[in-house]
């Protein structure tokens, strides 16, 4: 599998609201710049090691259960480094509906695994929304 196919596996995972599909593609000693809510505000943290990774996204996962779906208007990468631009719509059981852009800059080491994901992303729908509100300081 190219690093671009691994790449993009991350967001068909997240499509199939698959946290282990989504995070298969990780080095076990990888790490992710994400988000967490903490003292009320969105603030940017750093996931280390595959499992906390996972469970990361599976908080995304759980918290989107009506569905996510994304859409890769451009990736760009080589062998070292994939860059994927995205949008997605995310809904919870009930319905409500969130929406959101950014960047995923993904980088890997020599046996083709990520190891290292940074996501840039707009911060206002999060805040709005609170769709990140199972994010929270702490939570693994």
């Amino acid at each position: 599998m190219s690093t671009i196919d691994t790449a993009v596996r991350y967001f068909t995972g997240m499509d199939e609201l698959d946290a282990h599909a989504a995070t298969e593609g990780w080095a076990e000693d990888g790490t992710y710049l994400g988000i967490e809510h903490r003292d009320g505000k969105i603030h940017r943290k750093l996931y280390q090691g595959k499992q906390a990774i996972r469970g990361y996204i599976a908080a995304w996962v759980a918290m989107a259960a009506g569905g996510i779906k994304y859409t890769l208007p451009n990736v760009v990468g080589n062998d070292k480094t994939v860059m994927i631009e995205w949008s997605d719509v995310a809904k919870t059981k009930d319905g409500r509906e969130y929406r959101n852009q950014g960047v995923l800059v993904f980088e890997f080491n020599a046996n083709g695994k990520i190891q290292q994901a940074r996501a840039y992303q707009d911060c206002g729908p999060l805040e709005d929304w609170d769709f990140s509100s199972g994010i929270r300081a702490g939570a693994r």
